[in-house]
Parts: C-alpha cells; structure tokens; sequence
C-alpha cells in the first residue's frame, strides 16, 4: 500500500480499481488490442486538441490497464513542451527521451525508470530543448523509436495537443 502513496489522483486505475472510469480505461485497452487482428498495433500515440484535457492522466492510466493485462509497456513521454508524466508517477525527470537523442550511451542505455506496475516502465521527457519538434523530427528519433519498440509489447507516446504545436504531427508520421 505504501507504493501507491506516490501516486497521484489522476491514476484511478490504481487509486480506485473498481471504479466506472477503471472499468472504462479496460474497455478502452480491450478495444484498442483488439481494434486490427491482422496487423500488430505496437506504437500508440495519444494527443488533444488543447491543453486542459488531461491526455497525460489518460494515457497513464491505459499504460497500467496494458500492463496489467500482462502486456510489457513502455509509456514515453515525448510533450517537449510540458511533460507530465515525471510529475504523475512521481519520477525524476533529469534524463529522459531527449538524453537518447542527445547521448549515445542513453540510446545503448535507456533512462527507462520502473513504476512499481509490474511490466509498466516510464521513459521520461528529459530536459526540454529549444526547439522541441527539430527534435522529434530528427533522424536519430527513427532510431530512438525502433530501440524503444525492442523493449516493450506496447509503446505509448504522450504528445503534445495538436492545436498547441505542431510536435504530434511530427511524431504521428513516424
């Protein structure tokens, strides 16, 4: 009981299991696993179209639901901007998705921190860059994505809102 302590309200997943939005978060994973039989859904990315509508709490708490299927999954957050998800699992965020961009031993070695969910780790945003979408857009983010699609079943991408930047455009085309 004292792990969940550092988890924020926002995890209703875990701070309310049998709660009606929990029970929503397992519909909404069933769905999407189950959404294209024929093809393996791996990458998800999860935007909005403002600020305000909690995206990062909602693509948390589909990371445990995924997780607690039994499904290994890597949420990333990649909001350059304003990441949340150091802020929502209670991590440190000095190094994170941009040390791999950055950093050639982070790309060998990545700052993936566990959550205390079996089978859910955390890749932080690392330090925000000046130009957040050059860097997602870069060549070495194709190779910092198809490292982190080695390690999990599932990797989730929490992206800034689309009418904010244009960051999620950026990311969707790879």
């Amino acid at each position: 009981m004292a792990e969940k302590a550092r988890f924020t309200p926002d995890l209703i997943t875990l701070k309310d299991p049998r709660s009606a939005a929990a029970e929503a978060y397992r519909t909404l994973r069933s769905n999407l696993v189950f959404s294209n039989l024929d093809a393996k859904l791996q990458r998800i990315a999860l935007t909005s179209p403002a600020q305000q509508e909690d995206k990062s709490a909602t693509l948390a708490n589909l990371a445990v639901t995924l997780a607690q299927s039994e499904h290994p999954t890597l949420l990333v957050d990649a909001d350059l901007r304003r990441p949340a998800q150091h802020t929502l699992w209670g991590l440190d965020n000095a190094r994170g998705l941009t040390s791999m961009v950055l950093e050639a031993q982070a790309l060998a070695a990545p700052p993936i921190q566990p959550t205390g969910i079996p089978g859910l780790s955390v890749l932080t945003s690392g330090p925000l860059p000046p130009n957040p979408a050059d860097v997602l857009a870069s060549n070495k983010m194709e190779e910092v994505l198809t490292k982190l699609s080695s390690l999990a079943t599932y990797v989730l991408f929490d992206v800034p809102p689309v009418l904010a930047a244009s960051d999620a455009a950026v990311l969707g085309r790879k």
